[in-house]
């Protein structure tokens, strides 16, 4: 297990918590895991087969407790292995990256905003997933560069750092 993208793990659920104590809502590290959790098993579903590499890489770095069966049947009913899928923004990266540019019109300036955070976590639960399977095909590799892109696409247009 990758411990440096672990610590990014929590920092961001930090970022995430702390938003969330803001707004009286104590579910936002939940729904951030939520989303992780159908990227990772969007792209556990680009080869057509789930196995228990993948099911269980998904479930350490997200505290979850899946196996094949089960990614399997929530990928078909959530419709995740889709083109929809890979156009629709988290709601928790929206929300962080709302959070960044109250912080940035506060005047206050970061190497580093959340919603980076959470950009970069994307891609390293992305690339530790495709690490856990032993038959990678084209497939993972460009659905992690469609997704990522999506996000990074959506923060040069919102984040006013960026903009």
């Amino acid at each position: 297990m990758n411990e440096k993208l672990k610590q990014l793990l929590k920092a961001m659920y930090q970022s995430v918590n702390a938003i969330g104590k803001i707004l009286h809502r104590e579910d936002l590290q939940e729904a951030a895991v939520a989303e992780m959790a159908q990227y990772m098993m969007y792209l556990s579903a680009s080869d057509g087969r789930i196995r228990w590499a993948e099911a269980k890489i998904i479930s350490d770095y997200l505290d979850l407790d899946l196996t094949p069966e089960t990614i399997q049947n929530f990928v078909k009913e959530k419709n995740i292995y889709s083109a929809q899928f890979e156009k629709r923004v988290p709601v928790i990266f929206q929300l962080l990256v709302e959070t960044d540019n109250e912080l940035i019109k506060r005047g206050i300036k970061m190497e580093t905003y959340a919603s980076e955070w959470m950009v970069a976590a994307y891609k390293g639960l992305g690339l530790e997933l495709i690490k856990a399977d032993a038959d990678v095909g084209g497939n993972e590799y460009t659905d992690i560069i469609i997704y990522v892109k999506m996000l990074e696409d959506y923060l040069a247009a919102n984040l006013l750092a960026k903009a």
